[in-house]
């Protein structure tokens, strides 16, 4: 119970009701009763007076100082403050003093100076503070970042992480369990792929590998097609565009063999593959990670182009540009270079 719990029931109903102009509490109705009136008096921008006549004509008032409202907004209570207490990212739990707080962040809260509050979110390092007056507490939390060692069965898998291309399994990786991530293992036929929520990390356990169509096939349903991790690709199908295809789409496909084209302009991607499709098979579409290369030719610099795309950034070694693993031909004034990229990494030649 707050500090308004020491006025009579009327007069606390009032001064809920005047904290609920200041955005902070919902407001409980007021019964009215017969021959009680309540006037609200502004006496200064930051002090409202509560008077009610009662019916022996005496006045009560109550006194609310407020404070700024809002994120972070307090006001002051007979014994402490109610201060919303708000993190980024929002949605973490509070405890006050060890005690658990109902609720989630942005959550208004009584407290007093030397109170300890702890902020908790899955996936980030707990917070502590000790609260002091006037406080306006909003911490930003620092993400987890677990060094974890990617194990698969059958070992040896090529691993794309989100966009990143790494492996063979064993590999360590760098895991930020303050973001979602998308986890891919391929090895010949046989593959994994799913998504982490934050704070969820991979099981210790190796990673079981399993063929792309052996999940339960309805021969009566259409093909799909899936992409199996790392970056959207544009399709097209037999020669006619099929649009996007994104780790959360699929695309359906008739029965029969086709011929697919893939591209990602913005990272200089193009492949074709032909495939046989059959009813209710899902087909796998794996594509490369990306790296960033920088480009630096000698003794002169000018416009880079990758694939025959420019790229409007000069080949002085300064800009990076991100780039599909891969086998891609550099043009600097007409000059070539074929490159294989596997990695981030310089590319100089001489033109």
């Amino acid at each position: 119970m707050d500090a308004t719990s020491e006025i009579e029931k009327d007069d606390r109903r009032e001064l809920l009701g005047i904290m609920h102009m200041g955005g902070e509490v919902p407001m409980p109705p007021i019964v009215s009763r017969a021959g009680d009136e309540t006037i609200m008096e502004p006496s200064s921008p930051s002090i409202m007076v509560a008077r009610r006549k009662n019916k022996g004509g005496l006045v009560a008032a109550s006194i609310l100082i407020l404070g700024a409202a809002g994120i972070g907004g307090w006001f002051v209570l007979k014994g402490g403050m109610r201060v919303v207490v708000s993190s980024d990212p929002i949605k973490a739990t509070v405890f006050v003093n060890d005690k658990k707080m109902e609720g989630e962040t942005p959550i208004p809260l009584p407290l007093k100076p030397g109170d300890k509050v702890r902020i908790e979110h899955k996936g980030f390092e707990p917070l502590e503070f000790d609260f002091k007056a006037g406080d306006k507490p909003e911490p930003k939390l620092r993400a987890k970042v677990s060094e974890i060692i990617l194990k698969s069965d059958p070992g040896g898998a090529t691993v794309t992480l989100d966009t990143e291309q790494k492996g063979p399994t064993p590999v360590k990786v760098s895991w930020n369990q303050g973001t979602k991530h998308t986890l891919s293992l391929k090895k010949d036929e046989l593959i994994f792929n799913r998504d982490y929520l934050v704070g969820d990390l991979p099981d210790d356990a190796p990673i079981q590998l399993k063929p792309a169509d052996s999940t339960p096939v309805d021969p009566n349903a259409p093909a799909t097609l899936k992409l199996a991790g790392g970056f959207p690709v544009r399709v097209r199908i037999d020669g006619k565009d099929a649009g996007e295809l994104t780790s959360s789409s699929k695309m359906t496909l008739p029965d029969g063999p086709h011929k697919l084209e893939l591209s990602n302009a913005s990272v200089f991607y193009r492949d074709s593959r032909s495939i046989t499709a059959k009813g209710g098979q899902v087909i796998a579409i794996n594509v490369p990670g990306t790296a960033r290369i920088t480009v630096e030719t000698f003794p002169g610099a000018d416009k880079v182009a990758i694939d025959g795309t420019p790229t409007g950034v000069d080949s002085d070694g300064n800009s990076s540009i991100t780039v599909s693993r891969g086998r891609h031909v550099i043009t600097v004034k007409g000059i070539k270079q074929a490159v294989n990229i596997t990695g981030d990494q310089p590319v100089k030649f001489k033109i």
